[in-house]
């Protein structure tokens, strides 16, 4: 669980700023990441685009394969920055980008997850019935 220990801050899910060598919970956390690693796709979002999913973002691919960078998939209108730090979220967004994660919107979801195992493809407006 993220920011339990009040010596470091801690913005990413994955581990604290600054590790507290006697506290667990500040460390790498290597069980949830490997969870993580079992999705075909990882869908990400959250609140905020500068600070949490930045640096949450950052230390998943800092040991996520790079061959399966693509599969990481970053909402970019599911997250924004907070007010004043506009500029960190583009700039993380861009770096994101050129290292190879899926940076879309939430309506182009569909085509990253097209073909996925259980994944049922959104009635489009032609196929829905009218009344």
């Amino acid at each position: 669980m993220k920011g339990q220990n009040l010596l470091t801050e801690m913005y990413s899910a994955m581990k604290a700023d600054v590790e507290v060598e006697s506290d667990e919970s500040t460390k790498f956390n290597q069980v949830f990441f490997d969870e993580l690693q079992k999705s075909e796709k990882l869908l990400v979002c959250g609140q905020a685009m500068s600070h949490c999913v930045n640096f949450t973002v950052r230390d998943i691919v800092g040991k996520w394969d790079e061959a399966r960078l693509g599969d990481l998939v970053l909402l970019t209108d599911c997250a924004s920055s907070v007010p004043g730090f506009e500029e960190s979220g583009s700039k993380f967004l861009k770096e994101m980008s050129e290292k190879g994660v899926t940076c879309v919107g939430s309506l182009e979801i569909e085509s990253c997850v097209a073909g996925l195992v259980g994944v049922a493809p959104t009635p489009t407006a032609q196929s829905l019935p009218l009344i």
